[in-house]
């Protein structure tokens, strides 16, 4: 028989509820944008690497591939990005913010800053700090088993 206190201390179980919990709090906070979490993390990866193409994108914010062509189509779809194919090698679509995409990323970073400010409010600031460098190195030394590994060395297209 399982005991439910060994669930309430697994990680990943934790993880999914700190998830939950995040989650909640970013569409209560984010609501009249209507936009998921992936959505805000493609806009922002495109704000910070404007012309990168797709497949870099997902690897520079860790979203696998079928993924991000459809938060891409979505966000395209409503005319928050604007995708053109490379001319020298046609499978490569970069992809950039229109004036409307860089609109939303400018009014939702204070939403998503008041999301994080909540999540971690029950921490004293030595604990916030503490936290983000755990969930941090476990990302980091576990990211080669995820399924859209972090590839943290992609650069802006000059």
């Amino acid at each position: 028989m399982t005991n439910l206190l060994n669930l309430y201390s697994d990680p990943g179980h934790l993880i999914r509820r700190a998830y939950q919990i995040s989650s909640a709090a970013f569409f209560d906070e984010c609501r009249l944008f209507n936009l998921g979490l992936v959505d805000c993390a493609v806009l922002y990866g495109i704000d910070s690497l404007p012309g990168i193409d797709q497949v870099s994108l997902s690897r520079a914010i860790a979203v696998d591939r079928s993924s991000i062509a459809r938060v891409v189509s979505r966000l395209e779809a409503r005319g928050f990005i604007k995708r053109d194919v490379n001319q020298e090698d046609r499978r490569e679509k970069k992809v950039e913010l229109t004036p409307e995409g860089k609109s939303v990323v400018r009014n939702i970073r204070p939403k998503v800053n008041e999301v994080n400010k909540r999540i971690l409010a029950p921490l004293k600031p030595e604990e916030q700090e503490q936290f983000i460098r755990y969930l941090t190195t476990v990302c980091d030394l576990n990211n080669d088993i995820s399924r859209a590994p972090l590839v943290e060395d992609i650069k802006a297209p000059k």
